[in-house]
């Protein structure tokens, strides 16, 4: 397992932020979450990997109390991972003050999509795939993609995450 993990949600949009979070840092972990299973996500990532020393959080939100947000946070750092939460927009203001001393906050309150914060916090606006994968992240549904190799990659990240949640696929 990776030393570094990255947790997205089930979008489009958040596939495509885990690829460009990739970019930089092609050895991470994946997991999927929804905003509801965020804590019990965050609970378990020892489970999959002893190893894990960071993690990231890529733009979900959060819709379980405040108090076992914190508490999966604090149970992670006590083993020693470092937790970072990228969000765009104006972010989750509701759990920040909360969470903003468990985790380091990363804010680009000017990315349009959760894509645009990644690649933009990480320093990859330049990257050669960077087009690619805002324009994923931008069409919100596989539908609304011309290109057919941005329809391919977004139905390839689709299929995966069906994996991951309906059969319990890990790879």
């Amino acid at each position: 397992m990776a030393k570094r993990t990255v947790i997205i949600d089930n979008s489009l949009d958040g596939a495509a932020a885990g690829a460009a979070f990739l970019l930089a840092n092609p050895d991470a972990g994946v997991f999927i979450s929804s905003s509801y299973s965020l804590p019990s996500r965050l609970a378990n990532l020892p489970e999959w990997g002893r190893d894990i020393t960071e993690t990231t959080i890529l733009g979900i939100g959060c819709r379980r109390l405040e108090a076992e947000l914190t508490e999966a946070m604090r149970t992670l750092s006590g083993l020693g991972v470092s937790i970072s939460w990228i969000s765009h927009g104006r972010g989750y203001p509701e759990y920040e003050s909360a969470v903003e001393g468990l985790c380091t906050l990363i804010r680009e309150p000017d990315s349009t999509t959760l894509t645009h914060a990644v690649l933009s916090s990480l320093g990859l606006t330049d990257h050669p795939r960077a087009a690619f994968l805002l324009a994923i992240a931008e069409a919100g549904r596989i539908e609304n993609l011309k290109d057919r190799g941005q329809k391919t990659m977004a139905e390839l990240a689709v299929a995966s995450m069906y994996r991951f949640f309906q059969l319990g696929d890990r790879e």
